[in-house]
C-alpha cells in the first residue's frame, strides 16, 4: 500500500512540475512578443503648429524663394543707364541674406541719330560702364538698390554736306553715385526684374580728346560742352533696366 501511495504521490508531482514548466514557457513567450511589438511600434510626431505653417507656405512668395539662394546672374536686356544711353549689360550678386546683396555690373551702350542723305550729318554715342551695388529688399518683391559706377564715353559727331567734313569730338569719363528703385521676382531659380527709375550723380568727371573742326566753331563749342553736360558731367536718368537670370 505504501509503495503505491508513494509512485502515485511521485506522478503527481512530475504532472504538477510539467505544468508550471509550460505555464512559464508560455508566460516567456508572451512576453518576448510584446516586446517585439513595442520594437517596432510606429510613434506618431506631434509637429509645432509654426513648422506646420511655414511647410505649408514655403515657396509660395519671391522673398521665400529667395531663403535658400546664395548667388545671382542675370542679363540686362535693354534700358537707359548709368549713361544717358540705351544699354545692356550683365550682373552677378551675392547674397548676404534673402533681402540683401551685393552686385558686379558691366554695360554697354549706344545711340546714333542723323543719316547722311537726309540730314548730311551723323551723331555716334558710345558708352562702357563697370559699377558695385548694394541691393536691399524693403518686401516681397519691391527694392532699393545704390552704389557707384565707372563709367566712359565716346561721343563723335560727323558733318558731311561740308567739304571739309566738319566734326565735334570727345571722350568723357565719370564716377557717378547711382540710385534706383525696382522690383525683382524669384521662382525656384528662375528671376526676373526691372529698374523701374533711378538717377546718376557724377561726383568726378573729364572730358577730354575735343576735337571742332567747323566753320562756326563758337556754336560748335557751345553744343559740345552742352553734349558733354548731358553725357558726362551733370545727373542722368536711369529707366526701365529690364533683366532675366537666375538664383541658385
Amino acid at each position: 500500500m505504501k509503495k503505491i501511495l508513494g509512485m502515485a504521490l511521485a506522478m503527481g508531482l512530475s504532472f504538477s512540475s510539467q505544468s508550471e514548466a509550460k505555464t512559464t514557457a508560455k508566460t516567456a513567450e508572451k512576453t518576448s512578443e510584446e516586446a517585439q511589438d513595442k520594437k517596432y511600434q510606429v510613434i506618431p510626431q506631434v509637429v509645432p503648429q509654426e513648422e506646420a505653417q511655414v511647410s505649408e507656405t514655403k515657396g509660395t512668395t519671391s522673398s521665400q524663394n529667395r531663403m535658400d539662394k546664395d548667388f545671382q546672374a542675370t542679363a540686362m536686356l535693354v534700358g537707359m543707364g548709368p549713361s544717358s544711353v540705351n544699354s545692356y549689360g550683365v550682373q552677378f550678386g551675392k547674397f548676404i541674406n534673402s533681402n540683401s546683396l551685393f552686385l558686379g555690373e558691366v554695360t554697354n551702350g549706344s545711340d546714333s541719330w542723323g543719316t547722311v542723305i537726309l540730314f548730311g550729318s551723323r551723331r555716334e554715342i558710345n558708352s562702357t560702364t563697370v559699377g558695385l551695388h548694394y541691393k536691399y529688399f524693403t518686401g516681397n518683391t519691391f527694392y532699393v538698390r545704390f552704389g557707384a559706377d565707372y563709367r566712359t564715353i565716346k561721343y563723335r559727331q560727323t558733318y558731311y554736306w561740308t567739304s571739309s567734313n566738319e566734326m565735334r569730338n570727345f571722350d568723357g569719363e565719370s564716377t557717378a553715385l547711382n540710385f534706383q528703385l525696382g522690383n525683382q521676382w524669384q521662382w525656384s531659380g528662375f528671376t526676373l526684374g526691372c529698374d523701374w527709375v533711378g538717377v546718376a550723380l557724377p561726383i568726378m568727371s573729364r572730358v577730354k580728346n575735343i576735337q571742332i573742326v567747323s566753320s562756326t566753331p563758337e556754336y560748335d563749342d557751345i553744343q559740345l560742352n552742352r553734349d558733354a553736360d548731358t553725357y558726362v558731367r551733370k545727373i542722368s536718368l536711369n529707366a526701365v533696366r529690364f533683366y532675366i537670370g537666375a538664383s541658385f
